[in-house]
């Protein structure tokens, strides 16, 4: 795909993903492909705008191998990622003549893995799980020089999940679930309104639910208990977040 735009030129993208299928169980797979995005309005144009920023360019290559069994009992996948930004807009502040605008610096490189797969317990009893790994560095010009550092600020670098799902009979089904995530970093100040990093804990958080088919009736009862060990966590340095709640009600087709 090609763009031509007035404020920021021509620019072309394009996505490659073959895959083989072998022996209908085991499929292979590739994807090569590129993005960029747009500067906006307000870097474009705002009083710290720059009308020469050009584009953020990010090129894209991820791999991986899907498994299922011949009954369908159960299923795997693996993907891994490496994703390379470069041209990122970023905003430049002059502390001697305190010019600042918006320019085209950094150099962003990602790359992690994602593993999800299923299984059947047995026709009324089924689990899924997935986990992802997470890793990046930017490169920015300091000084004169490329400094890199960690940048994926608020982003865990492990995630994990399982839900297991039970049908009882055709009107009783549950669900639980359990989600872990990983210590990660935050910004914040401190009394000199200096930028210090913080170090967030990792947290698990366990949900339930459960609902109810009415008999002769396309009508639901449902339990949605979440949180219901009352972890407490934070999401955002400063910020708390909901602990155990429940909610009830009713869901219906037309």
């Amino acid at each position: 795909r090609w763009n031509r735009h007035s404020a920021y030129g021509s620019n072309a993208v394009f996505n490659f993903n073959p895959s083989w299928l072998w022996k209908n169980r085991w499929k292979f797979f590739a994807n090569l492909s590129t993005a960029y995005k747009t500067p906006t309005l307000y870097q474009l144009y705002s009083e710290y705008g720059n009308k020469s920023l050009k584009p953020e360019k990010a090129i894209t290559l991820e791999g991986g191998v899907h498994y299922a069994s011949p009954k369908g009992k159960y299923e795997i996948r693996l993907t891994a990622y490496d994703r390379r930004t470069s041209d990122a807009i970023t905003f430049f502040y002059d502390p001697n003549t305190f010019l600042s605008f918006y320019i085209n610096q950094d150099k962003q490189h990602d790359y992690g893995m994602e593993l999800e797969g299923s299984f059947r317990i047995d026709n009324k009893t089924s689990v899924r799980f997935n986990y992802a790994f997470v890793d990046g560095r930017i490169t920015t010009r300091q000084n004169d020089k490329d400094t890199t550092y960690y940048n994926l600020f608020r982003r865990p670098t492990s995630t994990f999940g399982m839900q297991i799902s039970r049908t009882v009979n055709k009107r009783v089904s549950a669900r639980a679930g359990l989600y872990y995530v990983g210590k990660r970093k935050d910004l914040s100040y401190d009394a000199f309104y200096n930028t210090v990093e913080i170090d967030m804990k990792a947290y698990v958080l366990v949900n339930l639910y459960a609902e109810y088919l009415f008999r002769g009736s396309k009508t639901r009862f449902f339990l949605d208990g979440k949180n219901i060990t009352n972890t407490k966590y934070s999401e955002a340095y400063g910020f708390n977040s909901l602990g155990a709640n429940v909610a009830a009600g009713f869901r219906f087709a037309l």
